[in-house]
């Protein structure tokens, strides 16, 4: 399937490989499973979504069809606080990679959530970001 961080409508679309709607979840708001601004998602190897929700700084993780599980990080700037979350990543062992843009960083968290480490720090210098955006 394909999967859109459908941004400024504050949702998460899913189409097949065709382009076929096949569903949507996510409204504005700071509640569990609102958005305000989702700006990257990502899916996991067990079929979990995973959401960057940039203004409400923190990540969402929502069940195969679209329920939420659980949400962490908040804004600031120690481990696991986010400024502006932006591009979500997830490898096959299940870590979460965020691009942490404003913090010009990369966190790593656990599947649950759970702190891992960070990388990268402001700068033009071989391993500095600014402004991480994407993460692949």
């Amino acid at each position: 399937s394909i999967v859109v961080a459908d941004s400024s409508n504050h949702r998460v679309q899913v189409f097949d490989d065709k382009g076929n709607f096949i569903k949507t979840f996510g409204s504005y708001g700071n509640g569990e499973g609102e958005f305000d601004c989702l700006s990257g998602v990502a899916v996991n190897r067990i079929g979990q979504y995973i959401v960057a929700d940039r203004y409400n700084h923190r990540i969402q993780i929502f069940d195969p069809s679209g329920m939420f599980l659980r949400s962490f990080g908040s804004q600031g700037t120690g481990q696991g606080k986010f400024s502006y979350p932006w591009g979500v990543t997830t490898d096959s062992l299940g870590f979460i990679y965020v691009c942490d843009k404003e913090n010009h960083r990369v966190q790593v968290f656990q599947s649950d959530g759970s702190f891992v480490g960070t990388f990268g720090s402001l700068g033009s210098k071989s391993g500095q970001l600014e402004h991480p955006h994407y993460i692949a």
